[in-house]
């Protein structure tokens, strides 16, 4: 992302702390403080950076260093290094290593490790997988079965008469459903075919997670390259369905902006696909269409479309 695309996607402080090296205040981030399990990812580009089982008591440790979230390793490959000699003194700098965005500092301490990593909250965003789970099903779901892409839960749930009753339901991994923007401003749209299909219908990128852990951002990386043959400048989430019931799954909203052709499409004998590239509200009407296959994508389009609010939203980000 330039920099105006980041302050229309930023607070002023998160802006000022990522790419000018700020800090914020100790006991006012969202984080320094903050005890649920996941994962803190990057505030500007979504990568993981922190385990939740590595955070350090912010109210504990060297007094100089209290009051901001702490960790005592990060995820392997998803931070770098550098010297700090500002504000007269030698500290090691800490930066994303996807985007480059300043995230704190890093000094020696008397933990497992050795190390505490001194994060800004306004640098971070969290997600929470037990929280997710506890949105998707109660305590007392029993899980009974499981494979590479599905885990089926039976639980005893009490009915209104006081009475119980076996209810169950199947989590799925989760879907990517990529708008994908070209270096001139074209919206990818893809006409798709697969076997069994009496003619092509209107979709756009998108694909299905290989595992329940992997991160949707470089699987849509991966979807890009395959599906349209594309490399995208910059990407991130810019929104979850999430998909309750008796079958539960989430589908990322991802924004892939600046993209370019690298390769021809990947051949895959289960699917044909041609590239449709077209601007926004044709792409909009592309996908609103009686052809479009994806449902899961049309209430969202019919947001972009008729919920300004929305809308402009989208158009900022972009």
């Amino acid at each position: 992302m330039d920099k105006e695309e980041l302050k229309n996607k930023l607070s002023n402080e998160e802006y000022k702390v990522t790419q000018e090296g700020g800090t914020e205040a100790p006991y006012s981030g969202a984080y320094w403080d903050h005890h649920e399990g996941g994962k803190y990812m990057c505030k500007v580009c979504g990568s993981p950076l922190f385990e939740s089982n590595v955070k350090l008591n912010s109210k504990e440790g060297p007094l100089g260093l209290r009051g901001w979230p702490a960790f005592e390793d990060a995820i392997p490959g998803s931070v770098n290094f550098q010297e700090d000699n500002s504000m007269g003194m030698q500290r090691t700098e800490v930066t994303c290593a996807k985007c480059g965005s300043h995230l704190g500092h890093i000094f020696p301490d008397d933990t497992s490790t050795g190390k505490h990593y001194c994060i800004n909250s306004c640098s971070l965003d969290f997600s929470s997988e037990e929280k997710k789970m506890s949105n998707k099903l109660p305590d007392n779901a029993k899980k009974v079965y499981e494979s590479k892409y599905f885990r089926a839960y039976t639980w005893q749930q009490e009915l209104f008469d006081g009475t119980f009753r076996e209810f169950e339901a199947v989590e799925h991994v989760g879907y990517v459903l990529i708008i994908a923007i070209t270096e001139d401003g074209q919206y990818v749209a893809q006409r798709n075919m697969q076997p069994g299909d009496s003619g092509y219908f209107n979709s756009t990128i998108a694909g299905r997670l290989e595992t329940f852990d992997e991160d949707p951002i470089q699987r849509a990386e991966i979807e890009l390259l395959e599906e349209a043959g594309m490399q995208a400048k910059s990407i991130e989430v810019f929104d979850v369905i999430h998909s309750r019931g008796m079958f539960i799954y989430d589908a990322y909203i991802i924004l892939a902006k600046g993209c370019k052709k690298v390769a021809d499409i990947a051949d895959d004998p289960g699917e044909k696909i041609e590239n449709v590239l077209i601007p926004f509200d044709e792409f909009l009407d592309f996908l609103d269409n009686e052809n479009a296959k994806n449902k899961t994508l049309a209430p969202y389009i019919l947001k972009l479309k008729y919920n300004q609010e929305y809308r402009q939203r989208f158009l900022n980000s972009i």
